[in-house]
């Protein structure tokens, strides 16, 4: 059976996209209730866009990419994440934070480390 990681990927990115545009007052989330919330919310979501993009990279494409999944996905959420903290410049009542890039990095790092047993261990399978 042929699945796909990369519909759910391109999700996740626009939902970040997204949310990285939304005016914060629309933005209403029970994390935003807990000390460093934001900074949570941000590895979470990374966390998954690595995951995904890891996912795809592995199984969605040549060889080449596959062996260097994980750095090719820690690549592309930190890249998505430069630009989403860049652009907020330019979005009003947003502003740029070196905290939320460093938060976006930890939750894309730890995709790699704890989900790539697991990617690898379906590629073993597959093969």
């Amino acid at each position: 059976m042929f699945v796909s990681y990369w519909p759910p990927a391109f999700l996740c990115a626009g939902v970040i996209v997204y949310l990285s545009v939304a005016p914060p007052s629309s933005i209403k989330t029970i994390l935003f209730s807990f000390p460093h919330g934001d900074k949570i919310g941000h590895s979470v979501v990374y966390a998954v866009l690595t995951f995904l993009c890891a996912g795809a990279f592995r199984f969605n494409t040549g060889r080449w990419a596959a062996g260097r999944a994980g750095m090719l996905a820690l690549g592309t959420a930190f890249g998505l994440g430069m630009v989403c903290e860049w652009y907020q410049f330019y979005v009003p009542f947003r502003s740029p934070d070196g905290w939320d890039l460093m938060a976006n990095l930890i939750g894309a790092y730890l995709a790699i480390v704890l989900g790539e047993g697991s990617l690898a261990g379906q590629a073993s399978k597959t093969s």
